[in-house]
């Protein structure tokens, strides 16, 4: 048995659809009685409970239906509040508490009730919990003490194996109410994300998770949609400014990665944003003024760039089959986007980071 919470909307609701079409046994747990029926209804392999998991009774509800000597494939934690996209001035702490139940409190006490007989814990986690962003404080907050609920579970619990789960921007209540809000730069981001087709919806989710509950376990237990499902281009070319240097890339390209740390500041008087490809699929077309500095405090590196424009173009490590590639000095479109920002704690005072990318303070 699948045991998915927030099952009447959203993530929730698609996760459990998408299992019991496969024939999966699923228990779906939500406050909304009458949605839980529509969606039992032609799914017999899927069966309801009405339950609030933000109380002790809720809770205890959903105990009773499943039996004790019950094997659970997975608790999907897919319940959810629609936690308002504020700053840190204007949060209800009153309202905050009530999401701490349901995105906290009810994750550790359904987790600690199924731990001893479940195969697999799910949270779906958020690139929101990882570092505090203007305008976000109080969503921040929330999703950052769920992200920590996960990893202690993961790091303490010797039961089940627990999957956090990244499915970035998806068309929930949520990100609809963000979308059709009052101008701010959240909306601005997400309806830019939009428009260019990053938005999944529920029932993608859905079977991304099914996909994985569904095959055996093991393997990676940190997992990105938009990693797995929206793979970057297979070629591109490129140069510096003056010319001098021109190369071409035919072979897969990773996305983006910026890196705030002290070097790459300096050495690019901004901040490092860089795909990555084999060298053996790099071909230099033109290198007449490409030069290479190895800093005196790390030998097993290098900087490859122009002497003539002063153009940053490469970055590699002794040993590695990858260098990186300065993705500003790529021909447009480049088909890449941007997926995760590093060392964000020595990023310049002057930026504002984008609260859609995973952001780490170090390097994870």
């Amino acid at each position: 048995m699948h045991v998915v919470t927030g099952a009447s909307d959203g993530i929730g609701r698609a996760v459990a659809a998408e299992l019991a079409d496969r024939g999966a046994r699923v228990l779906a747990v939500s406050r909304d009685g009458a949605r839980l029926d529509r969606l039992s209804q032609g799914r017999p392999a899927l069966s309801a409970v009405a339950a609030d998991l933000a109380t002790s009774e809720g809770r205890a509800n959903l105990y009773r239906q499943v039996p004790r000597d019950e094997e659970i494939e997975s608790v999907v934690h897919g319940a959810g509040s629609r936690v308002p996209v504020q700053p840190f001035d204007v949060i209800d702490p009153d309202g905050l508490v009530e999401d701490f139940r349901i995105h906290v409190a009810a994750v550790v006490a359904v987790t600690q009730h199924f731990a001893s007989r479940a195969r697999r814990v799910v949270v779906f986690d958020s690139y929101s919990a990882t570092v505090p962003r203007a305008g976000w404080a109080g969503y921040s907050i929330v999703k950052a003490a769920a992200h920590m609920v996960a990893r202690a579970a993961a790091a303490e619990m010797e039961g089940p194996e627990v999957l956090r789960l990244y499915p970035g921007a998806v068309r929930t209540p949520l990100l609809d109410a963000i979308l059709h809000s009052a101008p701010s730069p959240a909306r601005e981001v997400y309806r830019s994300m939009d428009a260019a087709g990053r938005v999944a919806e529920p029932e993608e989710i859905g079977a991304w998770v099914a996909d994985i509950l569904l095959a055996a376990p093991g393997g990676a237990t940190v997992r990105h949609y938009d990693h797995e499902h929206r793979p970057g281009p297979n070629s591109g070319t490129g140069a510096c400014l003056c010319g001098g240097v021109k190369y071409r890339i035919d072979g897969a390209m990773r996305d983006v990665i910026e890196c705030h740390c002290e070097r790459c500041r300096r050495t690019s008087g901004h901040h490092v944003a860089a795909t990555a490809a084999r060298v053996d699929d790099i071909e230099l077309a033109q290198s007449e003024t490409l030069a290479w500095f190895t800093p005196a405090d790390d030998p097993g590196v290098r900087y490859g760039f122009c002497r003539r424009c002063g153009s940053s173009l490469f970055w590699a490590a002794d040993g590695s089959d990858n260098w990186s590639v300065s993705a500003g000095t790529l021909d447009q479109p480049s088909g890449l986007r941007t997926s995760a920002t590093l060392f964000a704690d020595e990023a310049a005072d002057y930026l504002s980071l984008d609260p859609t990318i995973p952001t780490f303070g170090r390097e994870p």
